[in-house]
């Protein structure tokens, strides 16, 4: 009656291999409880925490490491199980020699439980066939690790492109800011120079002194300092700016000035 079971469950398993069922995990897990396994050596899922579970369901798988056909050593990860708060990895513990991986008795996002099988393996086979599957299992196994490690390259280059791209746009950022300040300071310095201008020289009886005290210059001003101050008069009297009655008059007067004092500067 037990090999009968036995054949059973191996016949279940094998039909429904491809696509997980409730019914397959209840009887996995009977056959790993009361020793009916219908493969005499495998890998199972090892014990986990309380917590960790979701009942009877430890996680799903997440990573095959092995196929059917590869070798494995004593404590290597051969697959990982994805659980509701961290990755539990799968280790073949139990074969301090070793072994081969003679089929893969679950499939990448089955549900599986505590002691369940995951591989089936030997311990004893001919040692020309060990030497090819452990070549093309070791080459599976390389070619992951260079697919995960160009993965982690490409994600860091990523990164640190996002790094200098933003390092980039707050310097920027920095100097326009810089910029804008140096800008406000200088509008407020000549904001300040215009309400408040410098005392000009006392007013004499000269024609020249007066000209100087109309356009609030000093005896030593320079001709494009002459050409300011008149230009800021004009701005401000300027009949086609400013309607006010006496602005005419007042720009009239700053055209003399200045006048005057071109022709007394040369």
């Amino acid at each position: 009656k037990k090999n009968k079971w036995c054949i059973f469950v191996h016949v279940w398993c094998t039909m429904v291999h491809l696509r997980p069922r409730p019914l397959h995990n209840i009887i996995l897990s009977l056959c790993s409880r009361r020793g009916l396994s219908t493969h005499r050596h495998t890998i199972n899922v090892p014990r986990v925490d309380q917590y960790l579970k979701r009942g009877d369901v430890v996680g799903t798988v997440c990573e095959l490491l092995c196929d059917a056909g590869a070798r494995f050593h004593v404590d290597e990860e051969v697959a990982i199980v994805e659980t509701d708060k961290v990755a539990v990895s799968v280790r073949a513990v139990d074969f301090p020699q070793g072994g081969l991986v003679t089929h893969v008795l679950c499939a990448v996002g089955d549900e599986v439980l505590e002691g369940q099988p995951i591989y089936a393996v030997s311990l004893q086979a001919d040692a020309n066939l060990h030497d090819i599957t452990d070549s093309i299992g070791r080459q599976w196994v390389h070619e992951r690790k260079q697919r995960v490690a160009e993965r982690h390259r490409e994600e860091d280059a990523e990164a640190r492109a996002a790094i200098e791209a933003w390092q980039r746009a707050r310097i920027q950022q920095a100097r326009l800011r810089r910029a804008e300040l140096r800008s406000r300071q200088a509008r407020e310095q000549f904001s300040q120079r215009m309400r408040h201008p410098s005392p000009a020289e006392p007013i004499t009886s000269t024609p020249t002194a007066r000209a100087r005290a109309l356009l609030g210059l000093k005896a030593s001003a320079s001709r494009a300092e002459m050409k300011a101050a008149f230009r800021h008069l004009a701005l401000k009297y300027h009949p086609d700016r400013n309607v006010d009655a006496h602005a005419a008059k007042s720009f009239a007067e700053a055209r003399a000035a200045y006048e005057l004092l071109v022709k007394a500067s040369h």
